[in-house]
């Protein structure tokens, strides 16, 4: 069999795995995340020619690189998303083949397959492909970009420097975290400055138009800023959050050196975990020292740390035929440590392309050494993460797919589309009942990206104001931020964490709940019922309040 033969085989063999992987957990619900309800508004915006625009005014967080995948599929609020999901199952069969043919040339046919089946079909991947995320799609043009750039510091070319400028643009549209890419291939390609005229060009082509590219998103956030209030959580910016250490109060001052260090020291510890969790497949999900109550918690925590320091001495293999992939690797990670907030193992899927290698090339290294082909070592190490992935799921039907994270919960939940409960319901008829009575009327709302995505109302989160103050005069102070956004109705449906305690309590007593029933009685009877577990009589219309009837 000719090697390219060979080759073709392998990856239809990878394309099949990765569909009857995903295709099973394909359909057109939409798992509601805040993140994607604004991808999805946004993609609404520019098919239907409002503009880059969320609720009226410029969108300044997300770059607009999903949104514009989306908009060929937009529709009306509360529509399906079966094609928006499976353009993330495209994607995700993307990436397996852009890692297996940017791996073989280095590391063979054998690792390079290993690596895309094992990292490719991780519960990580899955999870992330039955959300409309921009996740999965960045990886496409993120990992490609890995392995040009090593092209290029092989072969200085014009073609090779424009290539990866613009995966490089790609990723950072999907994702800002791509802004890494840019000084890590400025030092991986400095020695070439010293070498001919032609090199030269093509090392400042590859650096300088990402960076000016990505520049020019960040100037846009800069010169638009002073139309967006940065207390409308909505609408902040990365910049902002990262800042501010992503408070959600109110008037957030910039956080200082020790609370940065605070930050820093607590997501390494996290990190450790995120590893854990994604080489036990969730086994061992990721928690910190302070969150270990039981024995298994235990286990877990040495487990990922003892993970994390093998996955270290692993990627510094790397360094000399994979020096970009490690480069860019580790300032992510770099990113992900300094930065305010956590939000689970999508954190570690651009490090993915570096971690399964090096795990992998690791087996097959110690193959060799015993003997062996490193085509049975990196077999052998692949079987073992699917294996491991394989058992979890299969415990969970026995335990029962809530107690744990696999396949096997993905599927389950997927057959039985269980994502929908009363809150949200109560909210999405609420809102659309006032969209209805009130076509212009603004909304203030738990979740309030659920509902511009799903009713098509202009609904903004509530500032959160600060906690020093009482429960009263947080809430009058909550009542005159939200009139001067132009705010005209309250939503007091708590579909999240913190809608009871900073928007509902502060707001009826400011007012005072005996007056607030006699002003709203079908309001006050709603949320008494919804507190006891029932549904209101009037359902989530009653719980749709004008802002006036919290007025002294």
């Amino acid at each position: 069999m000719s090697e390219r033969l060979r080759v073709l085989l392998l990856a239809l063999v990878l394309a099949a795995a990765a569909l009857a992987f995903h295709l099973p957990a394909w359909n057109d619900a939409w798992h509601p995340t805040w993140d994607s309800a604004v991808y999805l508004g946004l993609a609404r915006n520019l098919a239907d020619g409002a503009g880059y625009t969320w609720n009226g005014v410029p969108h300044l967080k997300y770059p607009p690189g999903l949104p514009l995948l989306l908009a060929p599929f937009a529709g009306a609020p509360g529509a399906g998303v079966g094609a928006e999901r499976a353009l993330m199952i495209a994607s995700a069969c993307a990436w397996m083949l852009v890692l297996f043919f940017g791996l073989r040339r280095a590391r063979g046919n054998a690792c390079a397959f290993a690596v895309s089946l094992a990292a490719g079909l991780s519960y990580a991947v899955l999870y992330h492909t039955v959300r409309v995320l921009s996740d999965v799609p960045f990886l496409v043009p993120w990992t490609a970009a890995l392995f040009v750039c090593e092209k290029l510091r092989r072969e200085p070319r014009v073609s090779t420097a424009l290539l990866f400028a613009l995966l490089a643009l790609s990723a950072f549209s999907l994702r800002v975290v791509s802004l890494v890419l840019v000084p890590a291939a400025l030092l991986l390609l400095l020695p070439r400055l010293r070498a001919s005229c032609h090199a030269r060009g093509a090392v400042l082509l590859a650096v300088l138009l990402p960076a000016l590219g990505m520049g020019a998103w960040f100037a846009r956030t800069s010169l638009l800023r002073t139309q967006i209030e940065d207390d409308l959580r909505d609408e902040r910016s990365y910049e902002h959050e990262l800042a501010t250490g992503e408070s959600y109060e109110a008037d957030a001052k910039s956080v200082g050196l020790g609370r940065a260090l605070e930050i820093a020291w607590g997501n390494l510890d996290y990190l450790r975990g995120l590893i854990g969790e994604a080489g036990s497949a969730y086994a061992f999900p990721a928690q910190s020292r302070d969150q270990v109550r039981t024995n298994e918690d235990e286990l877990g925590w040495w487990v990922g740390l003892l993970l994390s320091a093998l996955s270290l001495a692993l990627l510094l293999r790397l360094r000399r035929e994979h020096t970009f992939l490690l480069l860019a690797t580790l300032a992510y990670l770099a990113l992900v440590v300094v930065w305010p907030s956590r939000q689970g193992v999508r954190f570690l899927l651009p490090a993915f392309p570096a971690l399964f290698l090096a795990w992998i090339d690791g087996g097959a290294a110690l193959a060799a050494r015993c003997g062996k082909t490193r085509a049975l070592g990196a077999g052998a190490v692949a079987a073992l993460l699917l294996g491991i992935a394989l058992v979890n799921a299969l415990l969970d039907l026995t335990r029962g797919s809530a107690e744990r994270r696999s396949w096997t919960q993905i599927y389950a939940l997927e057959g039985a589309r269980s994502y929908e409960g009363l809150p949200r319901q109560l909210a999405d008829e609420g809102a659309r009942a006032l969209r209805e009575r009130e076509p212009r009327a603004r909304l203030a709302a738990d979740q309030a990206a659920y509902l511009v995505y799903r009713t098509g109302i202009a609904a903004h989160s509530f500032p959160i104001v600060a906690r020093a103050s009482t429960p009263a005069e947080r809430g009058q102070l909550l009542l005159e931020k939200l009139s001067a956004r132009g705010i005209t109705h309250v939503s007091l449906v708590p579909e999240g964490p913190f809608a009871q305690k900073d928007l509902i309590e502060p707001l009826l007593l400011a007012v005072g709940p005996a007056e607030f029933a006699s002003r709203e009685p079908r309001a006050a009877a709603a949320l008494q019922a919804f507190f006891a577990g029932e549904r209101p009589a009037g359902g989530g219309a009653d719980l749709i309040v004008p802002l006036s009837a919290f007025a002294r």
